[in-house]
C-alpha cells in the first residue's frame, strides 16, 4: 500500500519522468500557479509477500488505517509507522472487505469463509462472530448509527446484523440481485441501503425497519397495523437499470446523492 500526498506539486508520471516541482507550492489549490501532481510518500508492507491486498480503508478519525487481503488476515496500521501495529487473525480464507465502526473502536473483516468479524482495535481480538452467509462476503458496511452491519455475498444475497447481539436479523433477497453485489452503502441519514453488482441494476432498500421481523415477539404483538415483515422492506423499493453497466462502487454523498461508478462492457 502507498500513501499519497495529493496537493504536492511534484511526481513521477507513468513514463517515469520526473516532473519539476513548482516554486509557488501553497497549500490552497486556488493560488498555485499549476495543478499538483501528487507524490507517494509511504510504502507500507507486512502482508505475505506475493499475496493481493483486496481492501483498505482509513479509520473516520484518521492516522489508523485497516487492509485485508488473500493471506487470510486483516491488518491496522498507523501512518507513522510502515509495520503494521495489529494482525487480525481468525479467517480461514481470503478477507475481501472491511469497514470500519463510526465510533472507530471495531473494525469489520468479511472473507471468502462466509463469515464477518468484528475487531477491537486497541486489542486485535475478535469480538463478534457474524455467521448465517451461504457464500463468500464481496462487500460490506456499517450503518451510520453503529448498530448494524450489513454485507453481500456472490449469491447476491445481503444479510443484516444487530451488532450489539451478533444475531443476523434480515436478508434482502426478494426480487434482488442475481450474482455477485459488488458494492453497497447506506445513506446519510441511514434510512436506505444501495446496492449494486454484475447484474447492471442498483437497487435501493429501505431499512428502516430491518431490525422488526416476524420472528421477534414484542414486534408482531405491536404490530396492530399488520405491518411486521411486509413485502415493502424485504423488497426493493427501486431498481435503477444501466444499458450494459455492471456496478463496482457506490457512494452517498451527506446530501443523500448517489454516486456510481462501473465498467462498460
Amino acid at each position: 500500500m502507498r500513501l499519497w500526498d495529493t496537493l504536492a506539486p511534484g511526481s513521477t508520471d507513468r513514463h517515469s519522468k520526473k516532473t519539476k516541482p513548482n516554486e509557488n507550492y501553497k497549500c490552497n489549490l486556488g493560488e498555485m500557479d499549476s495543478p499538483p501532481g501528487g507524490a507517494a510518500l509511504c510504502v507500507y508492507r507486512g502482508h505475505t509477500l506475493h499475496t493481493a491486498v483486496w481492501d483498505c480503508s482509513f479509520c473516520p478519525a484518521g492516522y489508523y488505517f485497516a487492509s485485508v487481503g488473500s493471506d487470510t488476515t486483516g491488518r491496522i496500521w498507523t501512518t507513522d509507522r510502515i509495520t503494521p501495529v495489529r494482525i487480525l487473525v481468525g479467517h480461514t480464507h481470503t478477507v475481501n472487505t472491511l469497514a470500519w465502526h463510526p465510533n472507530c473502536n471495531y473494525v469489520l473483516t468479511g472473507s471468502e469463509d462466509n463469515t464477518v468479524r468484528m475487531w477491537d482495535v486497541q486489542t486485535g481480538r475478535c469480538v463478534r462472530l457474524l455467521s448465517g452467509c451461504t457464500g463468500g462476503i464481496t462487500t460490506m458496511v456499517v450503518s451510520p448509527s453503529g448498530r448494524y452491519a450489513s454485507a453481500a455475498d456472490g449469491r447476491g444475497v445481503i444479510s443484516i446484523w444487530d451488532l450489539g447481539s451478533g444475531k443476523k436479523v434480515n436478508e434482502l433477497k426478494n426480487n434482488g440481485h442475481k450474482g455477485d453485489v459488488h458494492s453497497i452503502c447506506y445513506s446519510a441519514c441511514g434510512s436506505s441501503l444501495a446496492s449494486g453488482g454484475a447484474d447492471c441494476v442498483v437497487r435501493i432498500w429501505d431499512v428502516r425497519g430491518c431490525g422488526n421481523t416476524t420472528t421477534n415477539p414484542h414486534y408482531v404483538a405491536s404490530d396492530v397495523l399488520g405491518v411486521a415483515a411486509t413485502k415493502a422492506s424485504l423488497e426493493p423499493v427501486r431498481n435503477y437499470y444501466t444499458k450494459n453497466t455492471p456496478l463496482l462502487h457506490l457512494h452517498y454523498t451527506k446530501q443523500n446523492l448517489l454516486l456510481c461508478a462501473g465498467k462498460i462492457l
